[in-house]
């Protein structure tokens, strides 16, 4: 909360959670004699000033922080000495007051616990999206997982999975967030609850980590583990305690590869469950004429057929499959291959046009000062050697004994961007081959003359 006066600097600026405005302007505002005898007869709604709502000065018009005071809270003062950050993020965050999460043991989300919660989900998360998806390829169940590869072990590994992303689904009622909308860190324990009990998104995780219950009690069909998918919404949006990781150029960039990488293998054992590789290994028996080799190792028959599977989700995710009915093959006349096709085809498309926006915009970002330099570059330029061209006319002519060897153009020539781009070069080259002095050199090209 900004100060009232003089604070310490150890204090953070914060806004209000509600309004999103400064609380010292909240602050002040009843202070204003709205209602006073005096200016009652004025009118109400002529005091009724917005300005004066989001002013930061305190009252008589002095500022409630110095421009150092501010500096000293967001800028990191070690940074220059290479031991620290050009900004503190955690000062730059707006939440509720401090006081307020401790009264009520909120775990915030810059706390070192929620990190470490944040990091084993994703782990949790990526090891069960991984696994639950080959409960159901091959069919089996609860009661018979003969057809499950690896039997029961890889059922209560599952189970145990959905254990652990259920403490963690619990532990988010107790965890601040940042609100979507507004961007501020809300720690406020009524509102957190209603956050998440309303959300959507939400509730089918919370139905995912139950799905073992329904599977045991009601002998249910392994198939609803499909519903884990909704959990891959952790990738898509990172957890709000791993923020900072965004910053990371390398991740942004392989973010979209590994999210194909997910789909493809959940479409995949999908396709193999309804699209005809299920019956065709339950009709081969053992799998064995379906065995493939790699460097002379006989792969069993069952993951060849699922990485079949894989191969042709993979380019019908991207939009490059090219035998859709699937004729002459294992999906030959079946019509849950011919569903699949219909649907994830055209969702194709779109997952490669946000895999090419997702190259672009980080290229787009990790260029950006480059191409603004670009644009700027002629207008710099021109600014340099406006000054400089009478003293280099000059000493042409006095070179050229009286007689300037080049027909330097008038101002107005190099009003256009691409003619000064050109002009540098050109102006460059003859600087050098004239064995121009350089100071008169340095008059040019320097950028603060």
């Amino acid at each position: 909360m900004l100060p009232e006066g003089t604070k310490r600097d150890s204090e953070e600026i914060r806004l209000d959670e509600d309004t999103d405005v400064p609380e010292p302007a909240k602050i002040a505002a009843p202070k204003r004699d709205v209602f006073g005898s005096q200016q009652a007869r004025i009118g109400v709604l002529s005091l009724l000033k917005l300005r004066n709502l989001f002013s930061w000065t305190g009252q008589g018009g002095h500022a409630q922080y110095s421009v150092g005071e501010l500096e000293s809270k967001i800028y990191d003062n070690v940074h220059h000495n290479s031991k620290g950050e050009l900004l503190m993020p955690l000062s730059i965050l707006s939440r509720d007051t401090p006081s307020q999460a401790a009264s009520h043991n909120i775990l915030l989300f810059t706390d070192w616990k929620a990190r470490l919660a944040s990091q084993v989900c994703l782990v949790v998360v990526l090891v069960s999206c991984i696994i639950s998806p080959i409960t159901f390829i091959w069919g089996g169940s609860w009661a018979d997982p003969k057809w499950v590869p690896g039997g029961r072990t890889t059922i209560i590994l599952d189970l145990f999975c959905d254990l652990g992303y259920l403490v963690h689904l619990v532990l988010e009622l107790k965890m601040s967030f940042m609100h979507p909308s507004r961007r501020v860190e809300v720690v406020d324990p009524s509102k957190i609850l209603q956050f998440r009990l309303k959300s959507t998104t939400y509730i089918m995780r919370a139905f995912s980590a139950t799905c073992y219950f329904w599977i045991i009690a009601f002998n249910a069909s392994l198939l609803l583990n499909l519903t884990k998918l909704v959990r891959i919404y952790h990738f898509v949006r990172l957890p709000d305690p791993l923020w900072l990781i965004w910053d990371n150029g390398i991740l942004r960039e392989l973010r979209p590869l590994l999210l194909l990488t997910w789909l493809a293998h959940w479409v995949g054992c999908l396709l193999a469950w309804g699209g005809g590789y299920r019956e065709a290994l339950w009709n081969s028996g053992d799998g064995s004429e379906f065995e493939t080799t790699f460097n002379g190792s006989v792969i069993p028959g069952w993951f060849s057929l699922y990485f079949m599977a894989f191969v042709e989700a993979l380019y019908m995710l991207t939009g490059a499959l090219d035998n859709p009915l699937g004729d002459g093959g294992i999906r030959d006349k079946n019509f849950g291959s011919l569903l699949m096709v219909a649907v994830f085809g055209p969702v194709g498309c779109i997952i490669v046009a946000h895999f090419i926006a997702a190259v672009v915009r980080e290229q787009e970002r990790k260029f950006a000062l480059d191409i603004r330099h670009e644009e700027n570059q002629a207008k710099c330029f021109a600014s340099r050697v406006y000054p400089a061209l009478p003293l280099l006319k000059t000493w042409l002519y006095l070179v050229a004994g009286g007689k300037a060897p080049v027909d330097i153009p008038h101002h107005a020539w190099y009003k256009k961007p691409r003619r000064w781009i050109s002009l540098q070069a050109f102006v460059k080259r003859a600087l050098e081959n004239l064995n121009v002095p350089t100071e008169l050199q340095r008059r040019v090209f320097s950028p603060s003359l």
